[in-house]
């Protein structure tokens, strides 16, 4: 059965948009629904968060993960808690390299993260402008959560001398 999510009259009267608006307007109006409806999907998934006014926080023992709101666009983005020193860049690159060559998403980047360490980060985007269900929301959620543990699962084997957490915390 297919959930959906209405909580304004749809001009269309189906209902089956979180909002009905006009491409360009979507985010100038209220973006409360959709980050009402990924709350929804993450307590139905068990998963702890945290909403703040412009995005959804959430984690894991290896990970943080921020959904926004870009444009048009659902973000979510991931950062890997391994701390990898500025020196091994060659490698962090190769190890991007090799994920965007073979995989479709997340896209996989690194940054700076100070001037000795590297930060390791992960995105992914859905476009909603012109509305999305409940269950789009749910699959986006879900399949996000799961691409990110699949990267980090990944780094964790490349680059095993910098993961220090315990998996039990």
């Amino acid at each position: 059965m297919v959930e959906n999510l209405s909580l304004s009259d749809s001009p269309s009267g189906g209902g089956v948009c979180l909002w009905e608006l006009e491409p360009q307007r979507v985010f100038e109006a209220d973006p409360s629904p959709l980050f009402h409806a990924l709350c929804r999907v993450l307590a139905k998934e068990n998963v702890v968060f945290e909403r703040l006014d412009d995005q959804v926080r959430t984690g894991f023992v290896d990970q943080s993960i921020v959904f926004s709101i870009s444009g048009n666009y659902l973000v979510a983005s991931s950062q890997w808690r391994g701390e990898i020193p500025v020196a091994r860049a060659a490698d962090v690159l190769g190890l991007c390299h090799e994920w965007n060559l073979h995989q479709l998403m997340p896209s996989l980047r690194f940054h700076n993260r100070d001037a000795e360490t590297l930060a390791l980060t992960a995105v992914r985007s859905f476009r909603v402008a012109e509305g999305v269900s409940f269950n789009q929301v749910g699959a986006f959620v879900v399949t996000s959560i799961d691409a990110f543990m699949a990267c980090w699962n990944n780094a964790a084997v490349q680059l095993p001398d910098y993961v220090s957490w315990d998996e039990e915390l």
